[in-house]
């Protein structure tokens, strides 16, 4: 029969032991890691809808979101709030009658990040009075 030598045996047992012990702590690390990092829910705020479309002098519901506090809303229109939730408030902007105005959503974020996301709203006008503001000269001339 073969023999086998107990020193070497022991040697490597302790090697395997030692070598797997390190190797779940490794794996169990990364997966802690990895479930830590997956739900740590990064600062936003968002405003909605993005691209509003309102008739020139006409009122306009806007909302923002965000995972911060202190949601507000700046904006040269008129604007009351006329909703909220835990992590959104609802704005009504009025007497929209400024072509190139892009409110923006702001809130106070706990890690400093200042994410102020702007709403681009598309101003229309059957008249020919409303576009004044974006064509003065061709407005005056009555000449396209």
């Amino acid at each position: 029969m073969f023999e086998l030598d107990t020193h070497w045996v022991s040697y490597f047992s302790v090697l395997i032991s030692n070598f797997s012990s390190a190797l779940f702590q490794f794996i169990f690390a990364s997966a802690v890691s990895v479930l830590i990092s997956g739900t740590a829910e990064e600062d936003y705020v968002e405003i909605w809808p993005p691209n509003p479309v309102v008739k020139f002098g006409g009122s306009l519901d806007l909302n923002c979101t965000s995972t911060c506090e202190n949601i507000g809303i700046e904006s040269a229109y008129t604007k009351v709030p006329i909703e909220n939730g835990s992590n959104w408030k609802a704005f009504r902007l009025s007497n929209v009658d400024y072509w190139a105005a892009s409110p923006l959503c702001y809130a106070d974020c706990k890690t400093g990040q200042k994410k102020s996301p702007k709403a681009n709203i598309i101003v229309y006008s059957k008249s020919l009075a409303g576009l004044s503001q974006l064509f003065p000269s061709v407005t005056q001339t009555g000449e396209f």
